[in-house]
Order: structure tokens, then C-alpha cells, then sequence
């Protein structure tokens, strides 16, 4: 999806990828807006979108179920933990939006399911859609 969306934009969007939620932390200061992609199990079917604005300011408590995948290393905070982290040491950008898509298999390296893939061009058109210019 990062890659669909990088290859969709303009030079003046950054994309990064990163399996590291800890890294996210460094990546977003002083950005105004942060689009952040990521696979959730929240209890939804798989390939379910959904989207969060948060931000400075207005960062509340992540779902139940946005959580760890498990994996060890710092994967294993999960963008909830980071979000909330970040929100206490007031590191949040001024506008910070999840795009979460619900996934089926968390295993390191597993292939993305049906479902996922099913999901990806309309994840894509949700990140487009809250890029200034619609990326362009």
C-alpha cells in the first residue's frame, strides 16, 4: 500500500515504511500531518478499513484489540502503545491519521490474505483522500 501510494504522489509526500512502530516516534516529529498504515485485529471481518484522526490534542485510547502482533523486539509495543506514548510525552504531530486495515494472519513474513489484498485500493484511496491535493 505505501508503495502504491508513493508511486500516486508528488516528491513533496514522504513514504516510509517500517515494520518498527517504535520508529514512529522519530519519523513523524515535526511533520504537520502523518498518515500511518497498519494491519489491526480488532474483531472485524479481514480487509475491514477503518480510519482515526487523531493528533496533538486529541488522542483518546485505541480500540481493544490493536495490539501487539506478538512479535518480539519493539514490534511488539503495537501502534496503540506508541500512539499513547507519544501522546504523553506531547511528541503526537498535529494531525495523525490511522488507516488500519483488519487483518487475518499476524505471523512474521505470512503472505497477505485474499481478503487484505481485496482491500488495498480502496486503503489506498483513503490515504489519497486525506493528502492535501489528494496526494497530488
Amino acid at each position: 500500500m505505501a508503495r502504491t501510494v508513493a508511486e500516486r504522489c508528488g516528491p513533496e509526500v514522504e513514504v516510509v515504511e517500517s515494520d518498527q512502530p517504535a520508529d514512529l516516534m522519530h519519523l513523524w516529529a515535526g511533520r504537520a500531518l502523518v498518515v500511518v498504515v497498519d494491519a489491526v485485529r480488532s474483531g472485524a471481518p479481514p480487509g475491514t478499513i477503518q480510519v482515526l484522526h487523531l493528533g496533538a490534542g486529541k488522542a483518546g485510547p485505541m480500540q481493544d484489540g490493536w495490539r501487539s502482533s506478538g512479535q518480539g523486539g519493539t514490534h511488539a509495543l503495537g501502534i496503540d502503545t506508541v500512539v499513547g506514548l507519544a501522546g504523553v510525552m506531547g511528541t503526537l504531530p498535529p494531525s495523525l491519521v490511522l488507516v488500519c486495515v483488519e487483518g487475518s494472519t499476524f505471523v512474521h513474513g505470512a503472505a497477505m490474505s485474499s481478503s487484505v489484498a481485496g482491500a488495498v485500493e480502496a486503503t489506498v484511496a483513503e490515504i489519497m483522500a486525506v493528502l492535501p491535493g489528494g496526494g497530488a
